[in-house]
């Protein structure tokens, strides 16, 4: 895996969800499965771009906002505390990314 595309992802995630919302997070990620369908796994590079971006996010907010205050209040309503509800959120982006970069690659590689 190549960590260049890592870090491309990651930028592209974090800043799509600053400038638009979650939902850049599996475009985010099925651009990069297009560009990348021939470099081994997308996909990869997909999950971990997009959980570098937004813990990057959820870091800044923790540590110029109340990021650790929702998270701790969100995480006792799901019952997991705050750290477990930082592990969701991760995880929520890590999937959409990955998942969306691992389709589209494959489909591409398919149509060849």
């Amino acid at each position: 895996m190549k960590w260049r595309g890592v870090v491309i992802v990651a930028v592209a995630a974090a800043l799509g969800t600053v400038l638009l919302d979650w939902w850049t997070v599996p475009v985010v990620g099925a651009v990069w499965g297009l560009l990348a369908h021939r470099r081994g796994r997308p996909g990869r590079a997909a999950f971990l771009g997009a959980t570098l971006g937004w813990a990057a996010l959820l870091v800044w907010n923790m540590v110029v906002g109340d990021g650790w205050l929702v998270a701790t209040r969100l995480g006792g309503v799901f019952g997991v505390g705050g750290v477990g509800f930082v592990a969701l959120t991760l995880g929520f982006g890590s999937v959409l990314a990955g998942s969306a970069a691992t389709v589209v690659a494959s489909g591409k590689r398919l149509l060849r």
